[in-house]
């Protein structure tokens, strides 16, 4: 089985990180902000941003928002492309958006 951090478990069938949810996610997220506040959640590739956001709207916040195609963005999915499989189409940092 591939362990590449101790302590995280892998997925081995659908090649990704198990994904634990926060039990004190809602409760951490009322103490920063209040309902009424606008928050732009955006992740890399759109799964955990959108689990995030509704997250936020079962606990009542009002003004929240999923940034569309994420940090990443999608996969280039040109056979013939240099860039065929790596996240470079769309997305925050492809579009000329700032980011360190």
């Amino acid at each position: 089985m591939f362990q590449p951090f101790p302590g995280i478990e892998w997925n081995d069938e659908v090649k990704e990180f198990v994904v634990e949810i926060n039990s004190d996610f809602i409760l951490r997220l009322k103490s920063l902000f209040v309902p009424t506040d606008t928050l732009m959640i955006m992740c890399r590739s759109g799964d955990r941003s959108a689990v995030a956001v509704n997250a936020f709207v079962g606990a009542e916040f009002v003004n929240i928002y999923n940034i569309i195609d994420d940090m990443e963005g999608d996969d280039v999915n040109d056979p013939g492309s240099v860039y065929r499989e790596k996240l470079m189409r769309n997305g925050w940092k492809n579009c000329g958006a700032p980011w360190t």
